[in-house]
């Protein structure tokens, strides 16, 4: 049996590329992975005694495991909203009115923004997002 032929009967354990597609990059893709596969188990095998060469199949399973591994146990950050809640939004008002954040830490400081849902002044420059932190 030639390289070729060899290649074929052990790509047909693993049927990749045998589900029926008419996007043909999808079928080259899944081909050219196979033969990638094929081809890093070979390379793995070679040079090695009977006993330490990994089948096709152990090959394969081994891969998985490893990739998986590595990116399946990475912890995920979690996702923070920018907004504590979708409802609160600012509101932009007529008139001027001291900001409620500021004046709890005795500083006098006027603004046209206000909470839609709290009802509360507050400036846009940090004061908006600590207050609703604080909030929870």
């Amino acid at each position: 049996m030639g390289g070729i032929d060899l290649k074929d009967q052990m790509l047909s354990s693993f049927p990749i590329e045998r589900h029926r597609n008419l996007i043909w990059y999808k079928k080259l893709f899944r081909r050219l992975l196979n033969v990638l596969i094929h081809n890093s188990s070979v390379i793995h095998d070679h040079g090695r005694t009977k006993s330490d060469k990994l089948g096709n199949r152990s090959f394969r399973v081994r891969l998985l495991e490893e990739i998986l591994e590595t990116y399946c146990n990475t912890p995920q950050a979690p996702v923070q909203p920018t907004l504590p809640q979708p409802m609160h939004l600012p509101v932009k008002k007529v008139k001027k009115q001291r900001c409620k954040f500021c004046a709890s830490k005795k500083v006098r400081r006027s603004t046209m923004w206000s909470c839609g849902t709290c009802q509360i002044n507050l400036c846009l420059e940090g004061c908006y997002g600590d207050y609703h932190k604080e909030l929870g």
